[in-house]
Formats: structure tokens, C-alpha cells, sequence
């Protein structure tokens, strides 16, 4: 990595030294980037120029070689000619050079271009950091970087932040203090997290809040929604603040929902289904779907008996109740739909009588693209009519 020349102060100024005009002054510049056993790093002499007489000088040298990523130690001596002989003095020392620097990549089983996933669902993040200082002498801001994982949820009935409605990040856990629980990093490498994973250090996620209540007012788990991200702070020097330096988001949405209703008078009036109930014929049934995921493939089907003991397949049905498109998405936020079982047709009208199961199903890009059943309901048709009749004659 090329990088300028570092000019080096005025030695007395830079720490705070009186230079004898007798002395012999010089500078070391060590490189630290790290070298194998047996190797020594690169490393010079520079000769300056002290005082004319006792007192001090302000003034710059460039250093002898560009500062690379790990930076470089400036050493101040002066060697001394006394009765004892010629006496070396360390006057100081500082290190330059830029702080560590990181990147961030999240993986979701969801393979969407944006980082993307479902409550229920884990995602990883991957922090790597360069350029941490493994000398002892380096100040502190060289040698460590902070990280933290962060939550926040969107605004309800919305999918993104706005400026009206901007993040308001919180730390998606705190220790038992209170404290932050974020982690420091102090040696360069790779950090592999797994959230939600109470052993990653960094705490939970956004799906570890309270489940809200979904449309029809039963609390629903991970019905969460928001975003994730997780940041690396670093400090420039020992006195300055944190600065982000890295980080990734992932969007969260939550797991869909449905309700199964049914008519016999074209949705004038609609109840929902019950086994105890013996319908003469079938109904019609809707699932008014909600926050679909993004990529998904949504499917009504009616099976004969029980979800316990479910039989052969009857129907399924994959458009949308209006027509207008498939319930299959590939979007960018959760959809809303209603699917529909047309009682009109030829295999619903000839069903015999008995149990059935009307249920809703999805496949997404999690759980290896297993079918998923979001909603189902369970009813009893009889269709034949029993007539208890006693014949009798009258003379």
C-alpha cells in the first residue's frame, strides 16, 4: 500500500524534549506490520539536526519510508558524550498511522440482491478488521475496534424508515447492568456471528421483542418488522470519539398471516368454518392473506378429512381472487391477497359427504423451500337428507 511520507514534527515540540547542541539527535522509524519468527521489520535512522546550544527547535523531516497500513513507531534519541563515555537517552515515542479498518457481509438463506430475511428465521454477519496494531507501545485507538449489533422497527403500516420517521437504533440487547454489550476486536481476523445466537456476544435480535398483535388482535410470534445492523467503531486517536467505520443492514419482515372465511351468499354475510357444523353444500372460501414474504408461492388447497388425518388432494387454487396476477411474488416488501376456493367447480360440486380441510400454504427461499402452512380450517359436509316417516292406514 502506497502512502505519503509522514512528515515528523519538530522533535523538543513533539515530545516535549530539550536537545543538546553537543548531542548527537536522531530519529528511529520502525514499520509495524507484522513480520514471521526470525524476521525484522523494516526500520531506519534519521538524522536531525538539534539546537545550537541548550534549548530547543521546532521544525519537520520527512520519515524515511511511506507509512503502511499498520502504521509506523518514531523513536527520539540523543546520545551524549560524558566522562563515563557516549550515553544513548530515549526521549519519547509515537506512533502514526491510520486506524484499523473493517468490513461487514451478511448472509440470509433468502439469496434476494438486498440483505433480507424473515423473523423467524437466522441471518450471519461476518466482521473483518485489518490494520489493528500488535505493538504494546501503540496507543489504544490502534489496537481494538467496537463492535455492536442494532434494532429498530419500522413504522407501523410501512416497510422502510422515512425522513418523517427516521431509525431510532437501540442496542438489540444490554448486559445485566444495563451496560452496552457490544464487543472489542484486537487482533486482525475474521468475527463470524450467528443471530439470533445468545453465544455470539453481541445479544439478540429484532425477534426477540414482544410479538405485537396482528390484524385480528391475537399476539402472533415473530410478527416483527424492521431492520438489523450490526457496526464497527474505531477512533482515530486517543482523544477522539468512535467512528463508524463498517457496517451492514438486513431488512426483517415478518411471518405471514391469513384468515380463512366462507358465505353462502356471495359475502353478504360470512362465518367461519366449523367441523361441528354440517354444510349441505360447500361454501365459498376465501384466505384474506397478509404481509406475504417477497418471494413466495402462496396456495389454497382442500383435502378430504381431518388436518389429523388428511386424505387425497381435491383442489388447489393459485390466482388471486381479482385475477390480476398469480399469488406467486418476487418484490421487494411483504404483499397482501385474498385466494380463493370456487365452490362452482366440477370436483368441489361432487364431493361426497364427510370431513374436509381447506388449508393456506407457502413456499419461500427458507427451510430448504419446504411447504409451510400458514392458515387452515376444518368442515363437515352432508348433503343427503335423512326423512324419518312412519306410514300408516285409517279404515
Amino acid at each position: 500500500m502506497k502512502t505519503s511520507p509522514f512528515i515528523i514534527g519538530a522533535c523538543a515540540y513533539l515530545f516535549g524534549s530539550t536537545l543538546s547542541a553537543i548531542a548527537e539527535d536522531y530519529i528511529t522509524q520502525t514499520d509495524l506490520t507484522p513480520v514471521a519468527d526470525g524476521e525484522i521489520a523494516q526500520n531506519a535512522k534519521i538524522d536531525i539536526e538539534g539546537p545550537d546550544g541548550i534549548g530547543s527547535i521546532d521544525g519537520s523531516t520527512p520519515a524515511a519510508f511511506p507509512i503502511g497500513p499498520y502504521g509506523s513507531r518514531f523513536d527520539l534519541y540523543t546520545t551524549i558524550e560524558t566522562s563515563s563515555g557516549r550515553r544513548v537517552y530515549h526521549l519519547g515515542s509515537s506512533v502514526v498511522g491510520p486506524y484499523p479498518t473493517a468490513s461487514i457481509s451478511m448472509t440470509s438463506n433468502d439469496p434476494y440482491i438486498e440483505t433480507r430475511t424473515r423473523a423467524d428465521q437466522r441471518f450471519g454477519a461476518s466482521v473483518t478488521v485489518s490494520n489493528i496494531s500488535a505493538d504494546p507501545e501503540a496507543p489504544l485507538s490502534m489496537k481494538q475496534v467496537y463492535v455492536e449489533h442494532l434494532i429498530d422497527e419500522y413504522p407501523v403500516g410501512s416497510y422502510t424508515f422515512s425522513t418523517t420517521n427516521p431509525a431510532d437504533w437501540r442496542l438489540a440487547k444490554q448486559n445485566s447492568s444495563g451496560e452496552d454489550a457490544g464487543v472489542f476486536i484486537v487482533k486482525d481476523g475474521t468475527l463470524t456471528i450467528t443471530i439470533p445466537d445468545p453465544d455470539d456476544g453481541l445479544g439478540t435480535a429484532l425477534t426477540s421483542l414482544d410479538s405485537p398483535n396482528n390484524e385480528n388482535g391475537e399476539s402472533t410470534e415473530y410478527y416483527q418488522c424492521g431492520e438489523e445492523k450490526v457496526v464497527v467503531y474505531a477512533r482515530p486517536s486517543s482523544t477522539s470519539d468512535w467512528v463508524t467505520i463498517a457496517e451492514k443492514k438486513i431488512r426483517v419482515f415478518p411471518l405471514p398471516s391469513a384468515q380463512i372465511i366462507a358465505s353462502h351468499d356471495n359475502f353478504a354475510t360470512t362465518f367461519e368454518l366449523n367441523s361441528n357444523t354440517e354444510y349441505t353444500s360447500v361454501p365459498s372460501i376465501y384466505a384474506v392473506c397478509n404481509e406475504l414474504y417477497p418471494t413466495s408461492v402462496t396456495t389454497i388447497r382442500l383435502y378430504k378429512g381431518t388436518l389429523d388425518n388428511l386424505g387425497d388432494l381435491v383442489v388447489s387454487d393459485l390466482e388471486l381472487v381479482d385475477g390480476s396476477e398469480p399469488a406467486s411474488f418476487n418484490t421487494i416488501q411483504p404483499q397482501d391477497g385474498v385466494l380463493m376456493l370456487n365452490n362452482t367447480e366440477p370436483e368441489i360440486v361432487a364431493l361426497e359427504d364427510g370431513y374436509y380441510t381447506v388449508e393456506l400454504v407457502t413456499v419461500t427461499p427458507f427451510n430448504n423451500g419446504a411447504v409451510e402452512r400458514i392458515a387452515w380450517a376444518e368442515f363437515q359436509l352432508k348433503k343427503s337428507l335423512r326423512i324419518n316417516a312412519n306410514l300408516s292406514s285409517q279404515k
